[in-house]
């Protein structure tokens, strides 16, 4: 099963109070089934999982203009970062490490995210399955 927006905040107690009603939409933004393939192909060639995604996830926070999930604060950046972690857990992928710079362009407010492995594969409940069909 994905990971759900309670699996989250069991996960990240120092971010479950941010966000009100911006939060789990955030979330739920992020484990759509596009994103996270784009997020797991990003891990693949050895870029932070975030990379696809982190325009899409400004333009969303900045239309929002939530106070309580704020998009220039350091804490909701990280707390967006959390988000990932817990949404690839599912897939196997663990934390690698902290890439300090995303490629230009990438978005005004994000400068670095985590990158990811699949480190424990054996731990996986999900996967991504590609396939050819007729239509």
């Amino acid at each position: 099963m994905k990971a759900t927006y309670q699996d989250y905040r069991n996960e990240n107690p120092r971010c479950a109070n941010l966000g009100g009603a911006t939060a789990p939409a955030v979330f739920d933004l992020l484990s759509q089934d596009a994103n996270i393939i784009a997020m797991i192909d990003a891990s693949e060639q050895g870029k932070p999982a975030l990379t696809p995604c982190v325009q899409q996830i400004e333009d969303f926070l900045l239309s929002r203009a939530d106070p309580d999930f704020d998009v220039t604060q350091h804490k909701v950046r990280q707390a967006v970062g959390c988000m990932v972690k817990t949404i690839l857990r599912p897939f196997g992928y663990r934390w690698l490490k902290r890439e300090n710079h995303l490629p230009k362009g990438t978005g005004r407010y994000f400068a670095g995210a985590s990158r990811y492995s699949l480190s424990a594969p054996e731990e996986a409940t999900m996967k991504v399955v590609k396939q050819i069909e007729e239509i």
